[in-house]
């Protein structure tokens, strides 16, 4: 099973994705696991206050994804 990670833009929220995660989830190996997190300050995490810096985010995602039990390796597509 692979995990692929969709980041939406620093500033966009995981719904600008629309249909796309479905599109690509059809196209991958069954088992792939497809997730769309929010960054702080954005979507579901809008009350959270941003990151000053990318690297934030960076440690942010990798925490939450953590803590949410989803370990590396992951494929990461970003816009």
């Amino acid at each position: 099973m692979s995990t692929w990670i969709l980041l939406r833009g620093l500033t966009r929220e995981q719904a600008h994705w629309g249909f796309f995660p479905d599109l690509l989830r059809q196209a991958l190996p069954p088992g792939t696991l497809m997730l769309t997190p929010d960054l702080p300050g954005n979507g579901t995490l809008w009350q959270s206050r941003s990151p000053s810096t990318v690297q934030g985010m960076v440690d942010h995602s990798r925490q939450a994804l953590r803590d949410a039990g989803h370990l590396p390796p992951y494929h990461v597509l970003a816009m």
